[in-house]
């Protein structure tokens, strides 16, 4: 069986070889997940992901982030 690999500004990487990490904010409004990957304490990769809870400006949310 192979390594899965992911996506990173290094390149594709095997996943196994990055540290991971994931960071909730969970406010009235809104709940943001953000996922960041490291290899050798540098940051690879970073995505975020928001849940509107409600019927926001874009605006508001983008500015937020």
């Amino acid at each position: 069986m192979t390594t899965p690999l992911i996506y990173t500004s290094m390149g594709n990487m095997p996943v196994d070889e990055l540290e991971y990490n994931t960071y909730w904010e969970d406010t009235s409004g809104y709940t943001k997940l953000t996922e960041v990957y490291k290899f050798d304490g540098k940051i690879v990769r970073e995505s975020v992901h928001v849940l509107a809870k409600q019927n926001l400006d874009l605006g508001i949310i983008q500015e937020k982030i």
